[in-house]
């Protein structure tokens, strides 16, 4: 999806400029599915 940049925290940064190319990211908690877009 793009180059992602290690964190010592086990997070991931993205750069920012690519962000109109990224697409959606969806997650389920109790059942229920979550959508993020790259703005979120």
């Amino acid at each position: 999806l793009c180059d992602r940049l290690p964190s010592p925290m086990g997070e991931s940064a993205v750069d920012c400029n690519g962000l109109s190319s990224m697409p959606n990211v969806s997650f389920t908690i109790g059942g229920k599915t979550f959508d993020l877009s790259p703005e979120q």
